[in-house]
């Protein structure tokens, strides 16, 4: 199934989207080259795909056009970003073994999952997908442990907080932060894989019974298994609005790479979470945009649910912005309440969302006695700052 182009509103961004998807249908691949013919922003193109997260994708494909439809220097500046980011996740996936084995000796199971190894599983190669941060669940109550641990690798918090401020983030299920340098290698820590605000029920109980295991670059790591990491990169594009087209990729690749996924339980697990919406959502978007084709279950749950084409459309309005353009907070929040199915939901979605963050607490450095006033100056900051700042 060929996708459709998100309206014409950015030529840049539909030749990102035929180069994450040509791989797959044959129909793109011939409209790519057709689109390559006429004329292209080559600087805008190269920007985009790496605001976008999709540089080895992009360049995968014109490396493999016909010669004279990408010009020399186009493609190699394209080169030099892929070949430092193949260098970075070798980086990456080195750190990602030593964090892991780390926090074991510490006494804190640990299941790595997106970056390398998302990358890896899905993806064949870890250079096919931009380096970024090393995700980490663990159990909240080996929290202390875990930061012992890391910091003896040499890392430090992003932010430095206070105790009562940890507590608050494993209640919140926000990420904890750490640094090591000079490498800049982020490691962060989850207890779920999305704040409280938006994951009403994912991630309560790791599913360490069932774990996957995936080899990176020759070592093995334990990961979530397909049907939870699916579903949980959808509550994190969600969360974003879908703000990368890396995101959809990711769900994209992950269907394609597991045509045996059981939808029935997975929907079914989907609907007990609450997620089903997003679940859909994803999925919507992998089909619609990367012609990804999908199984009968979803395609009837997509179908029935009319609310979902408004929502597919605030996420293509989204994907055309111009660079450092946003959604306002006010279409965010609409976005957000649209994917809850349920007013208990939509009112933990706003009791969630008020909560001081990491970035509140670093803006306006307050003792622990005046920490209510975080939240009066959350809402500010959010009304100053717009969607970028929702959920961070």
């Amino acid at each position: 199934m060929a996708p459709t182009a998100p309206g014409g509103v950015s030529p840049t961004l539909d030749l990102l989207l035929d180069c994450a998807s040509a791989h797959r249908v044959a129909e793109v691949r011939a409209r790519l080259h057709r689109r390559l013919e006429g004329p292209v922003d080559w600087e805008d193109a190269r920007q985009a795909a790496r605001r976008h997260g999709v540089t080895p994708l992009v360049h995968r494909e014109l490396r493999a056009a016909p010669a004279h439809l990408v010009p020399t220097d186009a493609l190699d500046a394209f080169h030099r970003e892929v070949r430092e980011n193949a260098r970075r996740c070798l980086l990456l996936t080195g750190w990602l073994r030593r964090v892991v084995d780390g926090l074991a000796a510490a006494g804190v199971p640990a299941i790595p999952y997106k970056g390398p190894v998302l990358a890896a599983a899905v993806y064949g190669s870890i250079a096919d997908r931009r380096a970024g941060d090393l995700d980490v669940l663990i159990d909240p109550g080996d929290l202390p442990a875990a930061k012992a641990a890391l910091e003896r690798e040499g890392f430090r918090p992003t932010v430095p907080i206070e105790p009562w401020q940890e507590r608050h983030l494993v209640r919140a299920a926000h990420p904890y932060g750490f640094v090591r340098d000079p490498e800049a290698v982020v490691v962060e820590l989850h207890w779920r894989v999305s704040p409280r605000s938006l994951s009403a029920g994912l991630g309560e109980a790791l599913p360490r019974e069932r774990l996957e295991e995936v080899v990176v670059a020759g070592t093995p790591f334990r990961t979530l298994p397909s049907d939870v990491l699916l579903l949980a990169l959808c509550v994190h594009g969600a969360k974003h609005v879908w703000g990368r087209v890396s995101w959809i990729v990711d769900v994209a690749e992950l269907i394609a790479a597991r045509p045996a996924l059981d939808w029935t339980t997975l929907l079914a697990c989907a609907d007990e979470a609450g997620h089903a919406r997003e679940l859909l959502l994803g999925c919507l978007l992998a089909r619609d945009l990367l012609g990804v084709a999908l199984p009968e279950a979803p395609s009837r749950r997509i179908a029935a649910d009319a609310k979902l084409k408004g929502l597919a459309r605030t996420v293509r309005a989204q994907l055309a912005l111009p660079p450092h353009d946003e959604l306002g907070l006010a279409e965010t929040a609409r976005f957000h309440l649209g994917i809850r199915g349920t007013w208990g939901a939509r009112i933990a979605y706003c009791r969630f969302a008020m909560m001081p963050t990491v970035a509140d607490w670093s803006a306006v450095p307050l003792p622990r006695w005046l920490a209510l006033l975080h939240y009066p100056l959350r809402v500010a900051r959010l009304l100053r700052g717009g969607a970028a700042h929702a959920h961070h």
